[in-house]
């Protein structure tokens, strides 16, 4: 039996299954950062809502939120204040899909 070029066909199918893994995770590490990115837009905004709900800085915390949710590069899907107490979400696109995170700050209760 001949077994010329076996090896020549053995990395031609390593390369296809290692490229066919790489499509199939790339789009996941895509998604996987732009999750990350919307949590940390997210406890920006809800950090910044607080710090002017509390008046340790200056204008309306939905509003600051909006704008330091936008600087991360998110979209401020809702912003509530209750008090002191404020709860935002924060999307980000990815692929055509909405990621979004949920954040809250405010005075400690305890």
């Amino acid at each position: 039996m001949k077994e010329e070029g076996a090896g020549s066909v053995l990395g031609v199918a390593v390369t296809g299954a290692v490229v066919a893994a790489f499509v199939l995770v790339a789009p996941l590490a895509v998604l996987l950062v732009a999750a990350h990115r919307a949590a940390a837009a997210a406890d920006a905004a809800a950090l910044a809502a607080g710090a002017t709900a509390l008046g340790l800085a200056v204008g309306v915390p939905c509003e600051r939120a909006a704008e330091v949710a936008r600087s991360s590069g998110a979209e401020l899907a809702s912003c509530r204040q209750h008090g002191d107490l404020v709860r935002v979400r924060a999307v980000v696109e990815a692929l055509g899909l909405p990621l979004g995170a949920d954040a809250v700050a405010g005075p400690s209760t305890g």
